[in-house]
């Protein structure tokens, strides 16, 4: 893309507005000119960003597509609904799934929002019987997400509502008793609770209408073992996988909802889509049992008429609003997708792994930086790092907040030519934080194409170790 073409995209008010449109306040711009991860969506196309796993920009070799639909959408060329159909087909093509019509879409503004739908389904299906909801790996979903599988709103708008009480209840009458087990014990170490799980199932599939949320790339890269769905399938339990770093191969997805998962995904973190996208793949047992539902259930407030299936005739029930801002931020996505899937998996393998025995090595010779506990069972693509200072304390997540904010907002030069560096940003944990760099699909390509050298991200860890002494030499 040229440098003209980069300028005419950057200095468009009313697409930079559209792009961050339609979400909750994590979208917006600040009084900065930045989002809250010290982001701008358009702007920062050209920075160096291993931060897939929080928050991306607009990719650079899908920037001129998304622009062109945006003037599209304008001039009324093409409607909001015939670009969504005709990005749901697009995504079944390159899922290529075994039996079409076994599954369909219903999207939302961010993976935290998608967390509404089985509760939304549950209550239309078995309205009668409180809901059971089992969470795993709490705390590296996001408080979002756990404020919204107990039924509450997790920010302070939606799509619908310009303002909204965060923490609140979308419906009162909503009855949620919410088991949230964490991700890791005191030393860091990934927890496995299947057993303490399966017992729950046995206790009370008759009792409650279970929502069983299991993950399948959390914020450090954890995957839940699936076994426990094999071993319950018996059960009346609705399963939902958080797979919304979306870092899995096609074959993964569909072998999921052959056992009649509902999967979470998201354009805006492996695929590297501007902040927020969701959509949920919902398979036909279900929607069988919702189709011919009318009723809302109070979530007219987050959910539009278009985020469900044509064919339903709930949708009746949801406000006609368009989210050009989500179909934007989905094109961004899918046009991602499809070029990275015109590439060998093997060679996208490689690249990963490669990356990932780098940065490990040289993450291994650092004064300040140490790999987080078991970072070996964890998706390649994500690397946790924990910060260590002289004194060998760990830093505290509010330490590890301004170093991540110091590197985010500064100016460098990086040997590739960027000036500014997005990561991944804090996560907190019982015992403390860690940060984590991120591998996504544009990346991916990049590296391929450059033959593999890692001279800028080097030169990352490089300035991270140079501001965490500058940090040390304040205290």
């Amino acid at each position: 893309m040229s440098n003209q073409l980069i300028e005419s995209i950057s200095s468009s008010d009313k697409f930079e507005l559209a792009l961050s449109s339609g979400g909750d306040e994590r979208n917006l711009l600040l009084n900065t000119g930045l989002n809250r991860y010290h982001v701008h969506p358009v702007k920062d196309m050209m920075a160096f960003n291993r931060g897939s796993c929080t928050c991306n920009v607009l990719n650079p070799d899908v920037a001129e597509g998304v622009f062109s639909l945006f003037q599209k959408l304008e001039t009324g060329k093409v409607s909001l609904e015939q670009v969504r159909e005709g990005q749901k087909d697009r995504l079944r093509k390159m899922l290529h799934p075994p039996q079409e019509g076994k599954f369909d879409f219903f999207f939302a503004p961010s993976g935290s929002d998608l967390c509404y739908y089985p509760i939304l389904f549950n209550k239309l299906y078995q309205p009668g019987k409180k809901i059971l909801s089992i969470i795993t790996c709490a705390e590296e979903i996001g408080t979002g997400s756990v404020l919204a599988n107990r039924g509450l709103f997790h920010g302070e708008q939606t799509q619908i509502q310009a303002e909204v009480i965060k923490g609140s209840p979308i419906n009162d009458q909503i009855e949620i008793d919410l088991r949230a087990y964490s991700a890791r014990d005191a030393e860091s170490k990934i927890l496995d609770h299947s057993a303490e799980i399966s017992e729950l199932i046995e206790k009370y599939h008759k009792e409650y209408a279970i929502i069983a949320n299991f993950v399948i790339g959390s914020k450090s890269g954890i995957e839940d073992d699936i076994e426990i769905i094999k071993k319950h399938k018996d059960k009346d339990v609705m399963w939902v996988l958080d797979m919304c770093q979306l870092r899995a191969t096609p074959d993964w997805v569909n072998s999921l909802l052959e056992l009649d998962c509902c999967l979470m995904i998201t354009g805006s973190k492996f695929y590297q889509g501007p902040p927020f996208s969701g959509a949920m793949l919902v398979p036909e047992k279900y929607i069988n049992k919702i189709r011919e539902s009318t009723e809302s259930h109070g979530f007219d407030s987050v959910f539009s008429y278009y985020d469900f299936p044509p064919h339903l005739s709930l949708r009746e029930s949801f406000p006609k609003v368009e989210n050009i801002g989500l179909l934007l931020r989905w094109e961004a996505a899918i046009l991602e997708m499809e070029r990275l899937s015109m590439l060998e998996e093997r060679r996208i393998n490689y690249c990963i792994t490669k990356w990932n025995v780098e940065i490990v090595q040289r993450l291994e010779k650092s004064t300040y930086l140490y790999l987080l506990e078991d970072y070996e069972k964890t998706n390649k693509s994500i690397i946790s790092f924990k910060v260590k200072g002289k004194d060998g304390k760990c830093f505290s997540p509010d330490q590890l907040r301004q170093l991540h904010k110091s590197i985010a907002t500064r100016k460098f030069h990086f040997p590739g030519g960027a000036s500014k560096a997005i990561m991944g940003q804090t996560v907190e944990q019982s015992n403390g934080a860690f940060l984590r760099l991120a591998l996504g699909s544009y990346n991916i390509r990049k590296l391929l194409e450059s033959g593999m050298i890692f001279n800028d991200d080097m030169y990352l860890i490089d300035i991270l170790e140079e501001e965490i002494e500058t940090m040390q030499s304040q205290l």
